[in-house]
């Protein structure tokens, strides 16, 4: 082969390949979410970033058919909206091509079923502190795909299987109860098979648990919005033969105690791992009716796993520095002896560059974790930790 020859097609091959990966449209959002799932069907926000001037033309598409296209310029990419509302629980396409270079970009995304306002269970038994809500089923066919809508007054983590639904945290979010509640959608294909188990670990949050500025900051009274814990929730299975299966809550499901303490958004979570979950006991519905919306907006996610720095204070006090003020978890993993006490105190800022966490106020400003003596646990001096803290 002869040098000529490779440099003509060379020449023929490279744009032939920026047409095939152009990557001049890209990071398509809907309400600034990179993946949207379950969204509502009226009031999204698009956007896309790009590399061209536009201007450009935005379509969406239902089943490969499109139903609604509009012209965008570039000014508008970063927030733009469709004139029609969409419908509950359909898969869509969302596309950006350019005017001038016709390249195109595409998201897939499915908006959310409409979730009934009659399906709150609570437990029968209303002394029961962070239950957990419980719930067998079995799917004998062959299953193509699965949903799972779901809310919670406080807050809720579901696991599937054993295995946690979902990345978010501190769900359902904060709500203005008396106008509105949220609810998230997941895909569950992957976690489920022929029997399953749905968990739902419920928590105090801003519902049930203390907040806001009224008698004293934070406030000091519990039980703001409401005093019991509700979940509403339903699965929805497709099989490859068309039928469905709904799992929806009701008085068929159980409840239990679970191991927490306390959990609050001031005062963090503490468990203890030595005590059992309870027996399992009976569920009523709510009789409360709620104005259910689908999620809007991010949510909250795990971002970044940041390794501190020790640092130490003019006062001689041992720091470890994140470098910045944020939300997250502070995992710890090290060796206790039996009955030894560990001390983690939190701060968010440094005051003449000495440890500072005097704004807290009454919130609680640490954590204290003791290897207990417990025989399942420990069977040497020594035990290995891994802690985690919100």
């Amino acid at each position: 082969m002869n040098l000529r020859f490779i440099q003509i097609l060379l020449i023929i091959l490279i744009p032939f390949s920026m047409l095939l990966e152009s990557h001049s449209i890209y990071d398509l959002r809907i309400n600034h979410i990179a993946k949207p799932f379950a969204i509502d069907i009226t009031d999204n926000n698009f956007s896309f970033k790009t590399e061209e001037d536009g201007p450009f033309i935005a379509s969406l598409l239902k089943k490969d058919e499109v139903i609604q296209i509009k012209e965008i310029n570039l000014t508008d990419s970063h927030s733009f909206t469709f004139d029609s509302d969409l419908e509950y629980g359909t898969q869509y396409k969302y596309v950006i091509q350019s005017k001038t270079t016709k390249s195109t970009s595409e998201l897939e995304f499915e908006t959310a079923i409409k979730l009934s306002v009659d399906s709150f269970i609570k437990p029968k038994n209303d002394k029961l502190f962070s239950p957990i809500f419980k719930k067998d089923f079995n799917s004998e066919k062959q299953i193509k795909k699965g949903r799972l809508y779901i809310t919670g007054l406080g807050l809720y983590q579901a696991y599937i299987n054993n295995n946690r639904v979902g990345n978010y945290y501190l769900t359902p979010g904060f709500n203005d109860y008396d106008a509105y509640l949220r609810y998230q959608g997941y895909d569950i294909t992957s976690l489920l098979k022929e029997n399953n188990i749905i968990e739902v670990h419920m928590g105090d949050g801003w519902y049930k648990g203390r907040y806001g500025i009224s008698h004293g900051y934070p406030s000091k009274n519990d039980e703001i919005w409401g005093s019991e814990y509700k979940l509403c929730a339903k699965i929805i299975i497709e099989f490859n033969d068309g039928t469905k299966q709904e799992i929806s809550t009701d008085n068929s499901w159980k409840v239990k105690s679970s191991k927490e303490i306390r959990n609050s958004i001031y005062d963090g979570e503490e468990i203890d791992f030595t005590l059992s979950e309870g027996q399992e006991e009976e569920v009523v519905i709510s009789s409360e009716s709620y104005n259910l919306i689908p999620d809007f907006g991010a949510p909250m996610v795990e971002k970044e796993t940041l390794v501190p720095v020790l640092y130490t204070s003019p006062k001689g006090e041992k720091i470890l520095d994140f470098k910045q003020n944020m939300v997250g978890f502070v995992r710890y993993k090290g060796n206790l002896e039996r009955n030894q006490l560990l001390n983690l105190t939190f701060g968010e800022v440094l005051q003449n560059k000495n440890f500072y966490n005097g704004n807290y106020r009454s919130a609680t400003k640490g954590l204290q974790f003791k290897e207990m003596e417990k025989k399942e646990y420990l069977n040497q001096n020594t035990h290995f930790l891994d802690l985690d803290m919100l």
